[in-house]
């Protein structure tokens, strides 16, 4: 019996001290994020610091505490300090957190912060419409036309049509931004903060940072220096070592990186105007890369393109940019080095994905002008008569390096095809450039065509294959298309496996141009451009339902936040969690839900709520605070 006591004591004592052990670092972790916070809020002007100590905190106080009340404090905290910075992209996503926690029931919630005392329903509708405002605002369009579909399929359900033409109106707006409105593609950073002297929620880790309209990587850079008078600038690309991380000063390493879309389908479907992809290229990205060339081996002094090989490394983010941050910590990063053949044949796909564009642009009127479309023909067509291409022939389409490279031999008909499908492209764009090139840049549009015959010829080039004469390409202003043989498979922009890609252009009746001019055959299939319709934007003036009774409750709708569907008397016959799913897979939520809100699933109408009340003719700023 004296044996079991002593054991049961033992284990009992362990356990204590286990809890215990915990609880401390717990409260040391609290404590660590609740100094830098203070520390942060010393500061004058809002920056990154204090927004990133922010998001700390409230991460904290979500995944580890599980202090709701807190969490949602904070949210608020961190909407007014993206709106005093003028962040409404940042602050949509955040104010989305607490949207999230809620759901369409009439439960009755609390006063509560800025909220009146009103129901579940009343404030997760106010909610939406101030997301909605600031998603507007910072021109995040395809997301407000998601939550705009949720709110009118809650009124629709009831039959609310007064609220629900609104938002339909509403909705149209926003399809005539996305059309007609130009919006900035931003630069994105990776910074890491290295020494001893940073706060902890930046010691010794990498962010990558969604930069201003604007602003480029010198820019960014003083910005940075600015925000830490102390640090010393690294002037290279490579991992630091342990003197750096261990010392007791500040280090920052800043470079440029590209954005690794996911949404793929969007950004390869034919037809898919430009003012539409350039939203996908730069949102919900939560993988960046960034190339270091490097020379394996002895360099070629005649020809370098033979040994110039290319480490790619690859960054994830534990959340997609933008979110309720402008940056995110790394969570993992992978490298890959490519051969020269493989970075050949990206490099020329790469330019004539941009030609393609530009060219698409320019057919429909989108360019100001047409210098962007002369300076890149300029660039691609200089460069291969000055030995771009004809450098590429020489290294990889050379009989040594075939016959000592046997395995590349599909890589190798691949950059070949890609060279012949370039020139193709290229003398399709000189024949467009031709027909909107004003007078005074006449002679150059010649030398250019005089240019482009030496480098037919240098590639060796009478006749274009037939899997380029016919390679599935249509015109970006809607003429009709008809069904051809695709082009061969192209190598995708992260370099790692074989994506299909089709081409945003179309050709005219004729296909190919007489070698000895190009001056007679630009496309006559152009549409006119319509005028640009005006935006109501009034419908965005839309105030959600008063709150109509007396109310006293627990202010917040659930202790989970992801939160699962709750019965409501406003429910609808289907579960509400395939409505909020058909969102999450839309585009608010970073990182794991598809970017598809341009070609959703339709949703059934008897999915959703109702909505009542009158709205007057101003939005508030924050959810139903007067």
């Amino acid at each position: 019996t004296v044996s079991h006591s002593t054991f049961d004591f033992k284990i009992e004592r362990e356990t204590w001290r286990e809890s215990g052990v915990s609880h401390i670092a717990t409260v040391t972790r609290l404590m660590e994020r609740l100094l830098d916070y203070r520390d942060c809020m010393k500061i004058g002007e809002v920056d990154g610091k204090k927004i990133g100590c922010t998001v700390n905190l409230l991460n904290f106080y979500k995944t580890e505490l599980n202090k709701e009340e807190m969490y949602i404090r904070y949210i608020h905290k961190l909407y007014e300090l993206h709106l005093k910075v003028q962040n409404y992209t940042e602050a949509a996503y955040t104010l989305l957190l607490y949207d999230e926690l809620l759901e369409w029931t009439e439960r009755p919630l609390r006063e509560f912060l800025t909220y009146p005392m009103q129901s579940e329903w009343q404030r997760k509708e106010c909610l939406h419409l101030t997301i909605i405002h600031n998603f507007d605002r910072g021109k995040c369009w395809e997301n407000c036309i998601i939550l705009c579909r949720e709110l009118a399929n809650q009124h629709e359900a009831y039959y609310d049509y007064r609220n629900l033409s609104k938002m339909r109106l509403m909705e149209a707006s926003l399809y005539d931004k996305i059309m007609n409105q130009q919006r900035l593609e931003p630069e994105f950073f990776r910074i890491g903060f290295y020494g001893k002297k940073f706060p902890f929620f930046l010691r010794n880790k990498e962010f990558v940072c969604r930069g201003n309209d604007y602003e480029r990587l010198e820019a960014f850079q003083q910005r940075m220096l600015s925000e830490f008078p102390h640090a010393i600038a690294m002037q290279h690309a490579n991992q630091p070592d342990q003197t750096i991380l261990q010392a007791e000063a500040q280090y920052l390493q800043i470079y440029a990186v590209t954005p690794v879309p996911d949404n793929r389908d969007v950004l390869q479907r034919d037809g898919v105007p430009n003012n539409i992809k350039s939203f996908y290229k730069v949102n919900h990205i939560w993988r960046f890369r960034y190339d270091r060339p490097f020379h394996k081996g002895t360099k070629d002094k005649e020809n370098e393109f033979k040994s110039l090989w290319v480490e790619r490394t690859t960054l994830s983010l534990a959340q997609s940019l933008p979110g309720i941050s402008r940056w995110f910590e790394v969570e993992k990063r992978d490298l890959v080095e490519m051969s020269p053949l493989e970075n050949a044949s990206e490099v020329i796909e790469n330019k004539t994905l941009q030609l393609r564009t530009l060219i698409a642009q320019c057919q429909t009127r989108q360019m100001q002008n047409i210098n962007p479309l002369t300076m890149c023909l300029n660039g691609v067509i200089d460069a291969a008569v000055n030995g771009g291409l004809t450098r590429y022939q020489e290294a990889f389409f050379a009989k040594d390096y075939i016959s000592s490279h046997p395995e590349d031999g599909d890589k190798i008909t691949r950059l070949r095809e890609l060279m012949f499908e370039q020139a193709h492209i290229l003398e399709y764009g000189l024949a467009v450039h031709e027909k909107f090139v004003p007078q005074d840049m006449r002679p150059l549009h010649k030398k250019l065509v005089d240019q482009f015959h030496v480098m037919r010829s240098s590639l060796g080039i009478q006749e274009f294959p037939a899997y380029v004469r016919v390679s599935p390409l249509h015109f970006a202003n809607g003429s009709p298309r008809t069904c051809r043989t695709p082009v061969p498979n192209a190598i995708s922009p992260d370099g790692g496996r074989i994506v299909a890609r089709r081409s945003p252009l179309s050709y005219p009746a004729v296909n190919r141009y007489s070698s000895s001019s190009l001056s007679s055959q630009a496309s006559n299939d152009v549409s006119n451009i319509t005028g640009q319709s005006e935006s109501s934007d009034e419908v965005f003036n839309m105030q959600p339902s008063p709150s109509t009774s007396s109310l006293s409750s627990n202010h917040s709708g659930s202790h989970n936040v992801t939160g699962s569907a709750v019965s409501s008397s406003r429910a609808s016959p289907l579960p509400l969690d395939k409505h909020k799913q058909s969102r999450e897979n839309a585009c608010l939520s970073p990182r794991d839900r598809l970017c598809s809100s341009m070609f959703p699933s339709a949703l059934d109408s008897a999915q959703v709520s109702s909505s009542r009340g009158d709205r007057s003719d101003s939005m508030p700023r924050l959810g139903c605070a007067v």
